[in-house]
């Protein structure tokens, strides 16, 4: 049978849809259904993601959106109705791409972004609708809406509003839904006759929010805590609105509706044969750098010749090589024109004065600190490049700028007068369990309760959850379900509401704008307009980001430096003896970032910290994957006494020896592969692993696995034994 799903939700129907595409994706491979249309309300936000899953698995993709129509979007007090529309070719992406970003347009947007009828019946004289399939949506649509506001004559005004919407789209589809609740069987009979009557096809949705059916109870507590109401006003009518297999949908439609699921068959094929959606730039990914330079190479291997001077270095052979190596790679990746970017914005902050540090992997380059981009010197800190940028890395790098937070304004406002920018969006979770024991104040025990303070009156709410201190006790008002419950809605991946990325811009080129490509929406809390896409979407979509995070600490570091009479941070000493005094007695509450923690504390009293190399390693070592590995403990016993320290192979001392045997930092991993003989070229993906958290932590145990047998051979080649090859690898 040819029916897919071409009314689904994800969790980007924020408060309203509850699962991750990547989850519905592999929900339409389990049903053998041959496709999906993703309809999210308002966004397309899912798009990326449902595009490469569903072609990965040789299926097809429909981009599309549950859109909110309106007579007109000047009228705010305008009825807001439903209407699902997808793509069935590729200028039928573009053509969505550009209403669902028109709606989010301030003077549209009104508590939803929205559409109007003179929107739509200008796209389609212009022809920009031919490649989109609108249908007449859910009970919220306007055809069906007639039955509430038109009691008496419905059907004359559902066959006006259905002669309407087909003028304007040239594949306009009569949805039916059943659920099994009361007047479905009249609305779907009566649908499907007017259908028939006006010559117009007809589709069959399921209108699914969740993946399976057991998720409706969970459904229902979403809506719950979402809304404050009683579990029964809030949950959907009928039996269940999951990504159902074929044979449920057709289950419904065997007694009394004769001809119904044939007829809507005949459309899934028409849709089947006719997809014509192809995205490029997700099909081959492809970077994307704006050209600041007719020669970027030149230009920026210049700057660095220009930038010994103003560092005060000498161009020793140490240098130039490292140079050289690092301008070889930047050319090869086609990198030059992003570092030229990130340098001429560290350059304008520090003509305006404006206070600014670069954080992460980028303080591995001598290219960038020659450039002025950050302030450390790799040769002097002995950080490695590799990390940062490699042959082998498909993603560009990350060059990541902290900016005092009362100054980044001026900087993203330079950056959008040269370049095409937007904000990258984000969106924020409803809960998250935060405690084993579930005896926390976090995350959804704190949204549940939150949601009962609006339903309840005080003394209401006093007298039912007065002593409750966390999840566990709510078993003795809601029993051991509805805590099961609660804690699995917390661990899933529900989104309450769209945000801005604290520091993320997409950049777009002439020959890869964002504009009509990459879809955008408004964040009315702030009116900022943000990608609708999250960041790992946008560079899959070959998009360069930018880093510019706004930072108070800068800001204060900064008002310090202007009282104690200093013009830079390169102006404080590194070894005054009087603060690894304070240290050294482990004071959690210094307020000293990344030192003030227990932990932190705690690890440079027993370190015993007298240098800023110590106060670096008890930052790395004082984690818990190290000290759970026990090389913590192993770490003070060697400082304390050189002469247990015990090498895998003799081979790894010049990498392990500063930090008395202990792989503390991610440089010295690839230490240990290049001791092995790795070449740089193969280092990034070891690498990748190392640095994987959350859900990619699975992915990374798979390339541990697969680079072993790799890495025992290097080790054999090189001449270590087996056990001293496995001790290594451990």
């Amino acid at each position: 049978m040819s029916f897919f799903h071409t009314h689904a939700h994800s969790h980007y129907s924020t408060l309203d849809g509850m699962t991750p595409v990547k989850e519905m994706v592999a929900k339409v491979i389990a049903n053998g259904q041959p496709g999906m249309a993703l309809t999210d309300h308002g966004n397309m936000s899912g798009t990326f993601q449902m595009y490469k899953g569903l072609c990965k698995a040789g299926l097809l993709p429909f981009p599309g959106m549950e859109a909110y129509l309106v007579g007109d979007v000047n009228d705010k007090t305008a009825k807001r109705y439903h209407v699902t529309m997808f793509a069935i070719d590729t200028d039928g992406y573009y053509a969505l791409v550009e209403l669902t970003s028109k709606s989010h347009r301030r003077e549209n947007f009104h508590y939803k972004p929205l559409i109007d009828l003179s929107m739509l019946k200008e796209m389609s004289e212009a022809g920009r609708l031919n490649g989109v399939v609108a249908t007449s949506g859910c009970w919220f649509g306007w055809i069906q809406q007639a039955i509430e506001e038109h009691p008496n004559e419905p059907k004359v005004h559902m066959r006006r509003r259905l002669k309407h919407m087909a003028a304007l789209f040239p594949h306009y589809y009569v949805e039916l839904q059943h659920h099994r609740q009361q007047h479905d069987d009249t609305v779907v009979s009566t649908l499907h006759e007017l259908a028939v009557e006006l010559g117009l096809p007809v589709i069959i949705t399921q209108d699914a929010h969740y993946c399976d059916n057991r998720q409706s109870r969970l459904h229902s507590l979403m809506k719950q805590l979402a809304y404050g109401g009683d579990p029964g006003d809030v949950s959907f009518p009928g039996d269940s609105y999951h990504l159902a297999t074929t044979n449920w949908i057709k289950g419904h439609y065997v007694d009394g509706f004769e001809g119904v699921w044939e007829d809507a068959q005949s459309t899934f094929d028409f849709l089947i044969d006719n997809h014509r959606v192809k995205l490029d730039f997700l099909d081959s990914y492809q970077y994307h750098v704006p050209q600041i330079s007719e020669v970027p190479d030149k230009k920026l291997r210049s700057m660095v010749a220009h930038g010994y001077g103003v560092r005060g270095v000498k161009s020793t052979p140490q240098y130039t090589k490292r140079v050289e190596y690092e301008l070889g790679i930047i050319k090869k990746l086609g990198m030059a024109d992003y570092f030229l970017i990130v340098a001429d914005i560290a350059q304008f902050c520090r003509k305006r004065g404006i206070f600014i540090n670069a954080r992460g992997s980028a303080n591995g380059s001598l290219v960038c600190f020659l450039t002025g981009i950050t302030e450390i010197d790799p040769i002097v800190w002995k950080t490695d490049f590799d990390r940062f940028m490699s042959l082998d890395r498909e993603r560009p790098p990350d060059i990541d700028m902290d900016i005092e937070r009362d100054r980044r304004h001026e900087v993203v406002e330079y950056v959008s007068s040269k370049y095409e920018s937007c904000n990258i969006g984000t969106y924020l979770r409803l809960g998250v369990i935060e405690d084993d024991e579930g005896n926390q104040r976090g995350g959804i025990f704190v949204t549940f309760l939150s949601s009962e303070r609006r339903r309840l009156t005080p003394d209401e709410y006093k007298a039912t959850y007065g002593g409750i201190k966390g999840i566990n006790d709510l078993k003795a008002v809601h029993g051991q379900q509805f805590v099961d419950d609660l804690m699995n809605l917390g661990n899933i991946h529900v989104l309450k509401a769209p945000g801005v990325h604290a520091a993320g811009y997409a950049l777009g080129t002439e020959d890869h704008p964002i504009a009509g490509k990459l879809p955008t929406m408004l964040i009315p809390s702030s009116g900022t307009i943000a990608t609708q896409m999250t960041m790992e979407d946008v560079e899959d979509g070959g998009w360069i980001k930018l880093d510019l995070l706004g930072l108070a600490t800068l800001t204060t570091v900064n008002m310090t430096l202007e009282m104690i009479g200093m013009s830079s941070w390169d102006e404080i000493p590194l070894k005054d003896p009087e603060v690894f005094r304070l240290l050294r007695k482990g004071i959690p509450d210094t307020g000293i970032f990344q030192l003030e923690g227990w932990t932190a504390a705690k690890g440079c009293k027993e370190v015993g910290v007298k240098s800023v190399h110590d106060l670096i390693l008890v930052n790395a070592l004082y984690r818990p994957a190290t000290i759970n590995a026990g090389h913590k403990d192993t770490y003070l016993r060697n400082r304390n006494d050189p002469s247990r320290i015990q090498y895998p192979h003799e081979v790894f001392r010049p990498v392990l020896e500063s930090t008395f045997g202990i792989p503390v930092y991610q440089e010295q991993v690839l230490g240990m592969l290049r001791a092995v003989g790795y070449p740089p070229h193969e280092l990034n993906k070891m690498l990748k692993a190392i640095k994987a958290s959350n859900d990619k932590v699975a992915a990374a145990q798979d390339t541990f696995r697969e680079l072993k047998a790799l890495y025992l051979e290097r080790c054999a080649s090189t001449g270590l034994t087996v056990d001293e090859a496995e001790e290594s690898w451990d």
